[in-house]
């Protein structure tokens, strides 16, 4: 079920956590690095700043065919310590279309919708266009709900 991204002005943030350089071909061919990082996130989350999980990926070497970071971690400020092997890194400030994700497994439902992101952004129609300096996943809890997530898609201002 695909649903319509918002766009949003994100102000720049700080996440500490743990890094890895992937690409979603080794992700898809099951060479990837995220599942472990994911795991390794819920291993030493004891040893991070509180707050929801997010994802960011950055550094990319081209498009979403090219290798890439992702860092796992949480929200952090500048004084907030890093844990023994981790990073901390920007979400940079500026424009991001939000698409949220369904509820159902976590894996399928990022994966249907990391699917519809590549088909927008892959469309003549679609009036965005990726930046590829910053993506991020947010994973929040929200009243009733487990868990609420949004892919938040750097993009730049709409061509028309």
């Amino acid at each position: 079920m695909s649903t319509e991204p918002i766009p949003q002005e994100i102000e720049g943030f700080r996440v500490t956590g743990f890094s890895a350089r992937t690409s979603n071909p080794d992700e898809i061919a099951g060479a990837g690095r995220i599942a472990d990082l994911w795991r390794r996130f819920a291993a030493e989350v004891h040893q991070l700043p509180g707050g929801p999980p997010i994802a960011v990926y950055d550094s990319y070497e081209s498009d979403h065919t090219g290798p890439y970071t992702i860092t796992v971690g949480n929200l952090a400020d500048e004084h907030d310590p890093r844990p023994e092997g981790g990073v901390s890194n920007e979400v940079i400030s500026g424009l991001y279309l939000a698409y949220p994700v369904p509820e159902g497994e976590p894996s399928l439902s990022l994966g249907a919708t990391w699917q519809q992101i590549w088909g927008d952004f892959s469309s003549p129609d679609f009036p965005w266009r990726r930046s590829f300096r910053c993506d991020f996943e947010l994973h929040a809890p929200e009243g009733d709900r487990e868990m609420v997530t949004h892919i938040f898609v750097g993009v730049e201002a709409p061509t028309r």
